[in-house]
């Protein structure tokens, strides 16, 4: 009747406790908890889905002891808080829609070891306002860029990219990636000589 009280734990009670407060805390700490992740063939790691909330971040290159080599299909796809990502050195590829409609995503770092970019990558990441592609990345999906007005930059001499009058192409077949929406007008765009697939 309104007397306090206090319970009184076994010791080893208040240790168990203790011990699972302090792995809860290191948990917390331990960003490699946010990705969902599937091991290859190759025995390297393929991020399958990012699950935290952080604003930037830079993702690991490692995980589980395992090389990180990829990053899936959708894995960042609607992650609303992303401002900035740091894609780490060993990745070479970004998969389908990875970080389509990251609608706060500000900026991205690729690393040289990239290779491809699937399609529609990066679609919707409204402020998204530039890009490097290093001279590594080879192959590159259908408008990876789709409704942005994004400056891209590419490594100096790069071997199988160009730009022509501020569009995107392949060299190898001068197929046209990506046309900035700057470029159009009244949903019309005029298209340089020489594209030969758009």
């Amino acid at each position: 009747y309104g007397i306090p009280y206090r319970v009184f734990l076994p010791q080893k009670v208040e240790n168990l406790l203790a011990t699972v407060e302090t792995q809860y805390a290191r948990i917390g700490e331990d960003q490699t908890v946010d990705y969902l992740r599937e091991i290859r063939p190759d025995g390297s790691v393929i991020i399958t889905r990012y699950l935290g909330d952080r604003t930037r971040i830079t993702i690991p290159a490692m995980l589980d002891g395992r090389r990180v080599t990829a990053i899936g299909e959708r894995a960042f796809h609607r992650c609303k808080t992303l401002e900035g990502v740091t894609v780490p050195p060993g990745i070479r590829e970004i998969g389908k829609e990875a970080f389509a409609a990251c609608t706060k995503l500000e900026r991205i770092a690729l690393p040289d070891t990239l290779t491809t970019i699937g399609d529609y990558a990066f679609t919707d990441c409204d402020r998204l306002q530039e890009i490097y592609l290093p001279a590594g990345v080879t192959q590159v999906g259908a408008n990876p860029f789709r409704q942005l007005d994004i400056q891209v930059t590419l490594a100096a001499d790069h071997p199988t990219l160009m730009q022509l009058e501020g569009m995107l192409y392949s060299q190898a077949d001068m197929r046209l990636i990506y046309c900035p929406r700057s470029l159009v007008s009244e949903k019309a765009a005029v298209i340089p000589a020489g594209t030969k697939i758009i």
